[in-house]
């Protein structure tokens, strides 16, 4: 089965619906069920498959195509959002993880490239996320910082006062922390080991960053040994 595009109405969503079912694999919708929990039905497409219907639909007007969407299929929401950053509309975006992102598959799928052409402006959206109490708001936030703000080393002072701000109940969200901390250990060691020296961060994203960064084969051996003394008792 396929599907087609040629105008944007109800008839053409429901078309694409029927093609996204149509490519339902039940061995790997068993496979991401064990690793998401989501209020959305799993139909089980692979990642692949995903990113190539993206690449099919990207220059349809998103946001007019979506608005016919029931939002009931995991594939379905996850298409949507990967293909939103094409609108370079961070409140959008914002938007829409704040409304239909439930899990952490989703939100690791965003992406905003078009914040680099002005990091210091977005980056004030992004404090906002950070502490906005929702969990999939917040996990986002972290996840761009990690993707777009670790070039240089012109922002790690203000990451590290947003990761050490307050502390979060949100397991997902203090997994995110810990793999931006974790990322810069690796690429700014010298400016790493100086916070994580004053640093008064929760013990579990602490030596959750700490674990993951001895784990990378990017940081040397000696590093390594040196890390472990800062775990937290």
């Amino acid at each position: 089965m396929d599907f087609k595009l040629n105008e944007i109405n109800r008839d053409s969503y429901d078309s694409f619906i029927r093609y996204l079912i149509s490519l339902k694999d039940i061995k790997n919708q068993i496979f991401v069920s064990k690793l998401i929990k989501t209020r959305y039905i799993l139909l089980g497409i692979k990642s692949g498959v995903i990113r190539d219907i993206c690449k099919r639909i990207n220059k349809i007007d998103i946001i007019s195509f979506f608005k016919f969407s029931n939002n009931k299929y995991y594939e379905e929401v996850i298409i949507e959002g990967i293909l939103l950053e094409k609108t370079e509309d961070f409140d959008i975006i914002s938007n829409y993880v704040l409304n239909k992102v439930d899990n952490w598959g989703i939100c690791d799928s965003l992406k905003a490239g078009f914040i680099t052409k002005n990091l210091s402006f977005y980056f004030e959206k992004i404090e906002y996320l950070c502490s906005s109490n929702e969990e999939y708001l917040e996990r986002f936030g972290f996840s761009l910082l990690r993707m777009y703000y670790l070039k240089t080393s012109e922002y790690l002072e203000r990451i590290f006062e947003l990761i050490e701000k307050k502390s979060s109940s949100y397991y997902y969200v203090n997994m995110m922390k810990s793999w931006l901390l974790a990322d810069i250990i690796v690429k700014f060691e010298k400016e790493a080991l100086l916070f994580l020296n004053r640093s008064t961060l929760d013990k579990w994203t602490f030596n959750k960053a700490i674990s993951k960064a001895r784990d990378s084969f990017r940081v040397r051996d000696e590093l390594k040994i040196y890390l472990k003394s800062f775990k937290k008792k």
